[in-house]
C-alpha cells in the first residue's frame, strides 16, 4: 500500500472515531432515565402478589432507575403479603414505596409492603400501621394458635424493619398493639423517609439517593423520568376483581336472584345458569378474602327464607325476614379492618333488587290468578298439576306455570299428580288424586 494511501487510511479512521461518544468502550453505561408504576390497590391477594412480581420482574428487564409501588389497601393474605416483601427484598432494581393518594392507608399487609421497600414515602393525609394477624374469618386468632402468629408476624416485621434500619419499636407495635399513625408521625420516627404530595414531587426528592438493590450500589437519577405504568393482565385483572368484598357480595346476591327466578319460573334456564356461574365465581372470590362464617351463614339462610316464601304462604314475611338476613350477612361478610368491608351503597342496591324483583313476581303472580279466577272454572277446572306442599287437607299444588292453594277431601302427598276439581273462595282450588303418573 502506497503512503498516500495509508496516511489516507488513517484519516478516514480518526475522522470516525471522532464520532464515537466518550466512555463507548468503558465500564460505566448510562441507564435510561424511567420509572415503572405499579398501582396496589384493594386487598393484597395472589394475583395483585403476581402483578407486584411481574413489575419488578420489568424493571430489572428494562434497567428502570426505580420501581414505585403506590399503596392505597386495607390488607390481605398473609402468604401474598410474604411473596410480595420477598421479591421486594431480593429486587434487582430499587422499590419505593408510596402511600398515595391523600386519604391513602397501607393497613396491615400493606405496613409489611411499606417497610419493606428501599425508599418509603408517604402524601399528606395519608396512614400506615394496624398490622395485627387476623384469621381467614377476620377475626383475631386466639389461644396458643393466635400467640403462635402474632409471634411470627411481629418477629417478621421486625426484621424487615432492621434491614431498611427503620423504626423496628413501632414496627412490632403495629403487629402487637394495631398502632397505627400519620405521615407527619411516620416521617419524624423513622417510619418514613419522606413525605410527597405528588408523583413529580417524589421523583424530585428521591433524585440522587443512594440505594442498595440487586447487591449493588445505586444512585437514582429520577427527576424528569420518563413514568411507564405497569398494568394488569386480564388474568389478575379478573382475579383482583373477585377479591373486591363488594364484588364477591354482589356475586353471591346475583347467584342467589338467579336461583330464585328458576324457582319461581321452572325451565326458564337462563336466570338459573346465571345464578350457578355467579355463586362458584363468588365460592372463587371468598378463597382469596378473609371472610365470616356467620355472614355467609346469614347469607344463605336469607335466601332459604326466600326460596320457602315460594312454598308456604306468609304474606311476605318470609322474603322480609330474607332480605334483613340478606343485609346482614353481608355486613359481617368480611371485617372492614382487613379489607374494607361490603360498600353501604351496595347493600343498598342488593337491597333495592331483592324488593324491586319480589315485588314484580308478587305482581305477576295476582294478576295471573285474577285473571284465572275471572276467566270462570273452565280454565283451570280439570287441569292436572303437581302438590308442592301438603300438610292435612290442604297445601300447596303447581298447575299450569303458577303455585296455588289447595284443598282436597282425599290425603294428598308431596310430588303426587293431582287433577282440579274446581275452584273455591278466593284464590284456591279443590283437587284430587290423578289417575295419571301416580302408581
Amino acid at each position: 500500500m502506497s503512503g498516500k494511501a495509508q496516511t489516507a487510511l488513517i484519516c478516514a479512521f480518526l475522522a470516525c472515531a471522532a464520532f464515537i461518544p466518550a466512555g463507548a468502550g468503558g465500564e460505566t453505561e448510562s441507564r435510561p432515565e424511567q420509572v415503572i408504576v405499579a398501582p396496589l390497590k384493594g386487598t393484597v391477594n395472589p394475583f395483585s402478589a403476581d402483578f407486584i412480581k411481574t413489575a419488578i420482574e420489568r424493571g430489572g428487564r428494562e434497567k428502570a432507575e426505580a420501581v414505585i409501588v403506590i399503596i392505597d389497601t386495607p390488607g390481605g393474605l398473609l402468604n401474598s403479603t410474604k411473596e410480595i416483601v420477598q421479591d421486594i427484598l431480593n429486587s434487582p432494581v430499587p422499590v419505593v414505596a408510596y402511600i398515595s393518594p391523600s386519604g391513602a392507608t397501607a393497613t396491615s399487609a400493606g405496613t409489611f409492603i411499606f417497610l419493606a421497600a428501599h425508599i418509603a414515602a408517604m402524601a399528606p393525609g395519608t396512614s400506615v400501621g394496624a398490622a395485627h394477624p387476623v384469621t381467614m374469618q377476620g377475626k383475631a386468632e386466639e389461644g396458643k394458635t393466635g400467640e403462635k402468629i402474632t409471634n411470627f408476624a411481629s418477629s417478621y416485621i421486625d426484621s424487615i424493619a432492621r434491614q431498611r434500619k427503620r423504626n423496628r419499636k413501632w414496627a412490632v407495635k403495629a403487629v402487637t398493639e394495631s398502632s397505627s399513625v400519620t405521615w407527619e408521625y411516620a416521617v419524624k420516627n423513622n417510619i418514613s423517609d419522606l413525605t410527597a404530595p405528588d408523583m413529580d414531587t417524589l421523583l424530585n426528592k428521591i433524585d440522587g439517593m443512594e440505594v442498595k438493590a440487586g447487591g449493588k450500589t445505586m444512585k437514582l437519577a429520577t427527576a424528569g423520568a420518563k413514568i411507564l405504568t405497569h398494568k394488569m393482565t386480564a388474568r389478575q385483572k379478573m382475579g383482583n376483581i373477585l377479591g373486591s368484598p363488594d364484588i364477591a357480595y354482589l356475586l353471591l346476591s346475583l347467584g342467589s336472584i338467579g336461583i330464585l327466578m328458576e324457582i319461581y319460573n321452572p325451565g326458564s334456564i337462563f336466570p338459573g345458569v346465571v345464578g350457578a356461574i355467579s355463586l362458584m365465581l363468588a365460592f372463587a372470590a371468598l378463597q382469596v378474602l378473609p371472610f365470616n362464617y356467620a355472614g355467609l351463614g346469614l347469607i344463605m339462610v336469607g335466601t332459604g327464607l326466600m326460596i320457602a316464601e315460594v312454598f308456604m304462604t306468609s304474606y311476605g314475611l318470609l322474603a322480609l325476614a330474607g332480605l334483613v338476613s340478606l343485609i346482614a350477612g353481608g355486613t359481617l361478610l368480611f371485617d372492614p379492618a382487613q379489607t374494607g368491608g361490603v360498600n353501604e351503597k351496595t347493600l343498598a342496591t342488593v337491597g333495592t333488587a331483592f324488593v324491586l324483583i319480589f315485588g314484580a313476581v308478587a305482581i305477576s303472580v295476582a294478576r295471573s290468578q285474577k285473571t284465572s279466577v275471572a276467566g270462570g272454572e273452565g280454565q283451570v277446572a280439570g287441569m292436572e298439576g303437581k302438590v308442592v306442599d301438603w300438610n292435612g287437607g290442604g297445601g300447596i299444588v303447581f298447575i299450569g306455570g303458577e303455585y296455588w292453594k289447595a284443598e282436597s277431601n282425599t290425603p294428598l302427598s308431596k310430588g303426587e299428580r293431582i287433577i282440579v276439581e274446581k275452584k273455591t273462595k278466593g284464590l284456591k282450588v279443590k283437587v284430587k288424586r290423578s289417575d295419571s303418573g301416580n302408581s
